[in-house]
């Protein structure tokens, strides 16, 4: 669309698409209401005029994404990136030796720590991960040769935003659905009720988007896209 134009790839999937579902209620009720009133197709026109914003509206996004980072990582006990560099954490200590040994190289690190040294001081080797991430994530900011990095960053980003604007996307919903009701029942008694049926399709769909927002939107799903992302990041080490 002319209005993305400007925008990198990440910005629209990770930032400016969880931003425009959150307002989708609000969107689907006001296109309905334009099919038979001109006032609705105006409230849409209105909506797509102020597309100029849409800069501001993907920094609100990332930023409600970002304040409930911290809690996120709290719930899954530590940052993705880093418990796969954990002894602690490891599934597979012959590929977590592997790993080891390239970001020693790479960093130019004399060692990094070894299991004594996380039962001694895990928060110090926790920093150590997280640097090592850090790196690994300056370095493969080459969306084109490492393309599988830059996909689950993308998904990562979009579901960790979507979750920080659960609070706003939840309460949109709810009054979506209230207005989809509440103007199915006044077409209903103020016609033959032929006309009021197509606010049948906004109740519908803001009640699946209710359900979605409360069922479907939590930090196990956004867990699974940020250790899907931590994998491919690690796994990029070998290519540098």
């Amino acid at each position: 669309m002319n209005m993305l134009k400007g925008f990198d790839k990440y910005t629209v999937r990770a930032r400016l698409l969880p931003a425009m579902f959150t307002v989708l209620p609000l969107a689907i009720v006001s296109i309905t209401f334009g099919v038979h009133n001109p006032l609705g197709s105006g409230v849409m026109a209105w909506v797509i005029a102020s597309c100029g914003g849409l800069l501001l509206v993907a920094q609100f996004a990332r930023d409600a994404g970002k304040r409930k980072e911290e809690k996120l990582f709290a719930l899954w006990d530590g940052k993705p990136t880093s418990r796969l560099l954990q002894h602690r954490s490891t599934k597979n200590q012959a590929i977590l030796s592997r790993r080891h040994k390239k970001l020693k190289t790479l960093m130019r690190l004399s060692k990094l720590p070894s299991v004594s040294d996380e039962a001694q001081d895990a928060k110090a080797a926790d920093q150590i991960y997280e640097a090592c991430a850090t790196y690994l994530r300056e370095h493969t900011r080459n969306t084109r040769q490492f393309s599988l990095v830059f996909e689950e960053n993308c998904n990562y980003g979009f579901r960790r935003n979507l979750w920080g604007l659960k609070p706003i996307g939840l309460t949109v919903s709810l009054l979506g659905l209230i207005l989809g009701t509440g103007l199915f029942f006044q077409g209903w008694y103020a016609s033959d009720g032929h006309e009021s049926a197509l606010y049948l399709f906004p109740t519908f769909e803001n009640t699946l988007l209710c359900i979605t927002w409360i069922t479907g939107i939590t930090p196990s799903w956004v867990r699974s896209a940020a250790e899907a992302y931590a994998e491919r990041l690690l796994e990029a080490s070998e290519r540098l």
